[in-house]
């Protein structure tokens, strides 16, 4: 394998299980079809560590998700 096909190899983490390798496209299916967990953590070829999946792959998503700290309004 070169380095332009290991870059797109992915390993993933969940639940304390390593998974992978995982090649692009089946990467891609997992997230299309919304298998992958915000919670999961990815790692591909030139990455440093292990990175939340929520910020790799949906990080506008999960980065304007606001919790509110007030209480709801009573109806």
């Amino acid at each position: 394998m070169g380095a332009n096909t290991d870059s797109k190899i992915w390993y993933l983490a969940r639940n304390g299980k390593r998974h992978g390798p995982i090649s692009e496209l089946e990467m891609n299916k997992l997230v299309e079809m919304g298998h992958l967990k915000a919670q999961d953590l990815v790692w591909r070829p030139g990455f440093q560590e292990w990175q939340s999946s929520s910020t790799v792959f949906f990080p506008t998503k999960f980065s304007q998700t606001k919790i509110s700290t007030t209480e709801p309004s009573k109806i």
